[in-house]
Order: structure tokens, then sequence, then C-alpha cells
């Protein structure tokens, strides 16, 4: 398997995958948004909601993204946090969320 940076995407062509995309587009135009390491905020938002997504997979790259945001930014806001917390409960989304998390502390150390 060979890494391949995503391609840049603005913030209202992401908005229109997340809500209308298939699982695999919402996930790329995610992880997308997230290394564009701009807007942090509103893509907080859109983790929040992809969190609860229906795809096991979304809501893994969601835990992923927040992950991305925590090492460019040094910091994520607590509602982020928690929505990706509640991952861990789930088998097909622990792993992400717990590197997530595990991320989030590394790099947003007060």
């Amino acid at each position: 398997m060979q890494y391949e940076s995503p391609e840049p995407v603005t913030p209202e062509v992401a908005e229109d995958v997340f809500l209308h995309g298939k699982p695999e587009e919402v996930s790329e135009a995610l992880v997308a948004s997230a290394l564009s390491g701009e807007n942090r905020q509103w893509l907080e938002k859109w983790i929040i909601r992809l969190s609860r997504h229906r795809d096991p997979a979304v809501r893994s790259t969601s835990a992923v993204g927040l992950g991305h945001l925590a090492r460019l930014h040094g910091q994520v806001s607590q509602d982020a946090v928690d929505a990706v917390s509640r991952l861990r409960e789930d088998s097909r989304t622990s792993g992400a969320a717990e590197n997530a998390l595990e991320d989030i502390e590394i790099f947003c150390r007060a």
C-alpha cells in the first residue's frame, strides 16, 4: 500500500460531499479538509456530526481527522473530543478513536 496525499478541497465542496457523497468520498474529503490546516472550528463541527454517520469507516475517519487537527493546531474543542471518545465503545471505531485521543493528549497539552 502506498500513501497518496488527498487532493485539496474547498469547504464548500467538502460540505456538499459530507452531505451527499458516498462513504469513501466523505472520508477522503474529511482527511483532505483536516490536512489543509484551515478552519479548525468549522471542521470540528463536521467531525462531531460525522462521528454519528451510519458508516463505521466514516466514523473512524472523523477520529482520524480530529487527530490531524490536534497535531496541526495544538488544540481541539472539548465537544469534538467527547464525540470521538464515544467512538471507543464500538469495536469498529475504537482503534481510530484511541489513536486520535492519544494525538490529542500528546499535541494539545496546556
